[in-house]
């Protein structure tokens, strides 16, 4: 059953209607094709890493407790029993007053527990080296299993993989690693004024902006764009076009046709899709208000504001938590952290919705200066003029000027 259109909800019932649409299914890949994939299984280490202990710098491996004292004034002699090259396994020992000449990255031999650099020694022949520096226990050597012991949790699921994290799982053995499936999300821009780019226009007429905004939105959080022909206002064909959308992809986001006017078709569309229900039409959002959210059967059917601005914002706020939710990816990525910054003006809001404001940081001044670009939803330049958002909440009439604010970058 389909409830009455333009039932207006909150920002938060909506983010809890789209944590009921279930996470993609998972596939093993390649630890070298899984950059910025989503882990779909906690990676667990195997064995220790390192496997041994080993330097971390050019110099001799002794006993800490020999070196203590020694200094540039009173240097103590060390006998040399071996050179260590990395990928060499020592045959021997180190003992008392003894020490062996070690590569950055070698595995320290038996009875050794720290490196001395080479800089602070000075060898004197191939048998024997003055050391001029006392070190602790541990010095310039990193222990087995510093990285990780047999057991340990490496990555937890849900974790984005970085660079960084393909490298620990490297080391750690992992040749492939289960993630989530990337989504397909189709984008469907409606309209029968809106033209593609690169159409020479008539008056009345205006090129698409949101397929192009959207897809790489959608890019830019690790699923897959699938854009589609433009829709024109009817009903018959925009039914089409949505049911075609929804076979071949796993998220639909229709721009356009989602208001309350006469010539809105989107809502009428979707609510005649088989297995299909609108659950919210309204949200207390500004810009945004128009957005609804429907299920065609376990798929997610977003329709957006037709306003290039509004699309974006709700992207923002809706769409994305949508996609994280669905790809199993759990944190914030570090460079979309929130922060604080110190409003640059008034800003006027109405109770009983909240307002999201696109601003410009100056952040030559700390905390850094949120500045309020204005304009109406479908100016685009006030999106390109913004690094963040501020909103503004649904139970107040405004913000003051020089009041800390949360920006969430764009």
């Amino acid at each position: 059953m389909t409830p009455a259109f333009f039932s207006v909800i909150s920002l938060d019932e909506a983010l809890r209607l789209i944590s009921l649409f279930p996470t993609m299914e998972t596939e093993k890949q390649p630890v070298s094709e899984a950059l910025h994939r989503i882990l779909a299984e906690s990676a667990v280490a195997g064995e220790d890493v390192p496997g041994f202990d080993r330097s971390t710098r050019d110099g001799f491996a002794l006993r800490a407790k020999d070196t203590f004292g020694a200094s540039e004034s009173a240097s103590p002699l060390f006998t040399l029993v071996g050179r260590i090259k990395t990928g060499d396994h020592p045959p021997f020992s180190i003992g008392p007053g003894q020490a062996a000449a070690i590569a950055t990255g070698a595995m320290l031999p038996q009875g050794a527990d720290s490196v001395v650099m080479i800089e602070d020694t000075t060898p004197i022949d191939d048998s024997l080296a003055e050391i001029h520096k006392s070190v602790a226990p541990g010095t310039h050597v990193i222990r087995k299993g510093d990285d990780a012991r047999p057991g340990q949790l490496l990555l937890a699921q849900g974790k984005r993989l970085r660079p960084q994290d393909l490298g620990f799982l490297a080391g750690s053995g992992f040749t492939a690693v289960r993630v989530f499936k990337k989504p397909v999300i189709a984008i469907l821009s409606t309209g029968d004024e809106v033209r593609p780019p690169e159409s020479r226009l008539n008056p009345g007429e205006i090129r698409d902006i949101n397929t192009r905004t959207l897809a790489a939105m959608v890019s830019e959080q690790g699923a897959v764009p699938l854009e589609l022909p433009i829709a024109k206002d009817d009903e018959a064909t925009l039914l089409q076009a949505l049911q075609q959308a929804l076979d071949a992809s796993d998220v639909v986001l229709v721009s356009g046709g989602s208001s309350v006017g006469t010539l809105d078709f989107a809502p009428r569309a979707i609510a005649a899709l088989p297995d299909t229900t609108i659950l919210a039409h309204g949200l207390a959002i500004r810009p945004g208000k128009p957005t609804l959210i429907a299920r065609a059967g376990n798929k997610p059917l977003i329709g957006l504001p037709g306003h290039a601005a509004s699309a974006a914002i709700i992207f923002q706020v809706l769409v994305k938590p949508l996609i994280r939710r669905i790809t199993g990816e759990k944190g914030i990525r570090p460079e979309e952290r929130p922060f604080t910054a110190r409003l640059s003006r008034n800003i006027a809001s109405v109770m009983g919705r909240a307002d999201y404001v696109r601003v410009a940081i100056q952040d030559e001044e700390n905390p850094p200066l949120a500045v309020p670009m204005l304009g109406e939803a479908g100016l685009i330049r006030t999106l390109v003029e913004a690094q963040g958002l501020v909103c503004v909440p649904r139970d107040t009439e405004g913000l003051l000027q020089d009041s800390s604010v949360t920006v969430y970058p764009l």
